[in-house]
């Protein structure tokens, strides 16, 4: 069983993921240790106040060095281009200047809301980023309050072409209840196109996929673990839409 991990906070030093090379190169070990064959690069961008990581040669130059050092130390993990977008007033202009990068050049945007986003406001948001010719694929939306208080406005969501990406953390209890009870209703219905780690570090919050992938194997199936980890994530980065 191949991985391909969508959403990881692996490049080194830029947020509140890998703090160093070191990091970054145990979290690809630990993503190899789980058949993981291919991770996305989803740097938090536009978040004011925390960290900006717009497009540009800094973000450049620190993937190049990732993939660099993944091949000095022969970690045979393939490392694709993509930021994790902080949906604000702001995001706008930044789209229309290419300011931030989708999942590996496809038309899908990885997206976040804020914690406490109100349903409304992230509808109208949505709306406004699929104007511009990008899929909003919506970050862990099972760690939203809306969705916790009212899950039928993914259903929204999904009505208007938009996609979900579920953490395999938030499927295992590792986020607390509310999280679970959202992330395994959201896969009882079908409403999830993929499961990914969100890994921030080799030893907290890891990129170690395997037992997601064995519980998704015992409560679902086989074929549905299959889609979540590997088949619906490498449609997204070749841009065959779902």
């Amino acid at each position: 069983m191949k991985i391909l991990d969508l959403h990881t906070h692996i490049l080194p030093g830029v947020d509140d993921g890998a703090a160093t090379m070191a990091d970054s190169i145990a979290m690809l070990q630990n993503a190899q240790a789980s058949d993981v064959a291919a991770v996305v690069v989803t740097p938090h961008c536009n978040i004011p106040g925390f960290c900006q990581n717009y497009y540009d040669d800094g973000y450049l130059a620190s993937l190049r060095a990732l993939r660099a050092a993944a091949a000095q130390g022969a970690v045979p993990v393939q490392i694709l281009a993509g930021m994790e977008v902080r949906v604000n007033d702001g995001l706008l202009p930044l789209l229309r200047d290419k300011k931030v990068l989708t999942l590996n050049g496809s038309r899908y945007l990885l997206t976040e809301f804020a914690p406490d986003a109100a349903p409304g406001y992230c509808s109208g948001m949505l709306r406004k980023i699929i104007s511009l010719d990008y899929i909003p694929l919506i970050a862990h939306p099972e760690r939203y309050a809306c969705v916790w208080q009212r899950p039928e406005c993914v259903d929204d969501w999904l009505a208007l072409g938009c996609q979900m990406q579920l953490t395999g953390g938030s499927i295992l209890g590792k986020f607390g209840f509310e999280a679970q009870r959202t992330a395994l209703l959201l896969l009882e219905r079908d409403w999830a196109a993929c499961v990914a780690s969100d890994a921030h570090g080799p030893r907290r919050r890891t990129n170690f996929l395997g037992d997601v992938y064995d519980y998704l194997c015992l409560h679902f199936s086989e074929d549905h673990a299959r889609r979540l980890l590997w088949e619906n994530p490498l449609r997204i980065c070749q841009n065959d839409l779902l």
